[in-house]
């Protein structure tokens, strides 16, 4: 089976906020969808091990602000390949809070806002998928990226090595075949086995 033909499924790029006690996170992701239109439901898939997923879980709502081309590379980077645990991703940031206090990204091309209540999850392995009513939505100026188009953006122009599991293009100084045999993938946590380059 070859698991590369799941990277031609075109996603966008969405920057998830939650705000708890007072502390403001945000990770990328590329798993939102509208799953209704009457009533507006959203779904959000989102890794276990990620702090936001934690921070949502618990918090019962999300902000999702949509990317898009003209978002800087280097935000994608900050919000999508270190942990909230770790640092604080948003220091500097420039963003509002919405009516839950959770945090939506201002200018750096950002195409639209959404606020939403988490209704109801699944668990499935790896991820938690939610289902979202949203209580705000907010369309604003710009075309959305998408995942292949940030690829793409960030391509030297050769092959690369891509983690089937999130999608995360090694970009490293190393040589991916030189990286050490316990190294994971920065995002997902998942070995090196779990790489294929394309």
């Amino acid at each position: 089976m070859d698991v590369t033909a799941l990277f031609k499924i075109q996603y966008g790029l969405f920057a998830v906020g939650v705000e708890q006690e007072g502390r403001l996170n945000a990770c990328v992701v590329n798993t939102v969808a509208q799953a209704t239109a009457e009533p507006p439901q959203l779904t959000l898939t989102m890794q276990k091990r990620n702090f936001t997923t934690e921070l949502a879980r618990k918090k019962r709502s999300v902000a999702i602000s949509v990317l898009g081309e003209k978002t800087p590379i280097e935000l994608i980077e900050r919000l999508g390949t270190q942990s909230g645990r770790d640092t604080d991703k948003m220091e500097d940031v420039p963003c509002m809070r919405d009516a839950a206090g959770n945090p939506l990204l201002v200018g750096n091309g950002v195409v639209a806002h959404y606020s939403a209540e988490i209704t109801s999850e699944v668990d499935l392995g790896s991820h938690y998928l939610f289902v979202l009513k949203p209580t705000a939505l907010e369309k604003l100026d710009g075309t959305p990226t998408t995942y292949s188009g940030y690829r793409a953006r960030k391509s030297t122009g050769g092959k690369q090595w891509v983690c089937t599991i999130c999608h995360y293009v090694y970009d490293g100084a190393t040589p991916f075949e030189e990286l050490p045999e316990g190294w994971v993938c920065p995002v997902c946590g998942e070995p090196k086995s779990a790489f294929v380059l394309e």
